[in-house]
């Protein structure tokens, strides 16, 4: 078992001396936020390069969803000249 013996003054000054200052304190402190704004700083460029691959994908996707409405504008007939193509072809196939 241990032997508990009591502290003198020598003890509690060694302790004293030992002990953080508050500028080391304040160091300790800063250099902590330092690190952790560090890491914040890496997770937000993850996060930043995320969103933009997301937003050049989604940007390349409504390129060619435009490009394809539009050729589907030019290919695909109005109502107007489907029906006229449409009574050109029952004139010459009607349905019996």
């Amino acid at each position: 078992m241990l032997d508990k013996q009591p502290l003198t003054k020598k003890d509690l000054f060694e302790a004293l001396k030992t002990m953080p200052t508050e500028k080391s304190l304040n160091k300790i402190v800063i250099d902590a936020s330092h690190t952790v704004l560090e890491g914040v700083e890496v997770l937000l460029k993850e996060l930043r390069e995320e969103i933009n691959s997301r937003f050049d994908k989604l940007e390349t996707g409504h390129k060619e969803l435009r490009l394809q409405t539009n050729d589907l504008k030019y290919d695909t007939p109005t109502i107007k000249e489907f029906k006229k193509l449409e009574d050109r072809v029952d004139k010459y196939h009607p349905i019996v």
